[in-house]
């Protein structure tokens, strides 16, 4: 959080592998990679990692359309929280087949029912040197429930 009594619950910044997510990671072929520097494919994504050396891409590159991919994160405690919760995520997406990125939140562990909080289509930088973009929510009412969990979801199609 930026303002009121800021304070981090669950952090991730792929520096140890995937971490507590869950979902789609591939090592290799179409799915959510674990990288390092450049993507694998010429004309996308990042040159680096928005801090530290390692972040997560969907690839798709060469893949057959449609192509669709989640990654789950942990159940989030919220129930010893004053404030507002909120759900901060840095994104870069440059490239020509830039599909769309949904995030979504969920109080349900058992059915993973995900409200969509956030969508983006197509290619937000403009080059694979630009910067990433910090993108912030506000989310009161799953600090009413007590635990949330977040999956992003991206979609592609010609």
């Amino acid at each position: 959080c930026t303002t009121g009594n800021p304070g981090t619950i669950f952090s991730e910044d792929a520096e140890n592998g995937q971490g507590l997510w869950t979902g789609n990671f591939v090592t290799s072929g179409f799915g959510w990679t674990l990288n390092s520097g450049t993507t694998g494919s010429v004309g996308t994504g990042p040159n680096a990692a928005h801090s530290g050396s390692n972040y997560l891409y969907f690839e798709t590159s060469g893949a057959s359309w449609p192509m669709n991919g989640a990654i789950v994160s942990p159940m989030i405690d919220l129930s010893n929280v004053s404030v507002d919760a909120e759900l901060s995520f840095w994104i870069h997406a440059y490239g020509a087949d830039i599909g769309t990125l949904n995030v979504g939140v969920s109080n349900d562990s058992a059915t993973g029912i995900f409200t969509n909080i956030f969508s983006s289509i197509g290619q937000i930088q403009t080059s694979n040197a630009d910067s990433f973009i910090n993108d912030q929510f506000n989310r009161y009412e799953y600090r009413i429930s007590c635990k949330c969990r977040c999956k992003c979801r991206r979609c592609f199609s010609d």
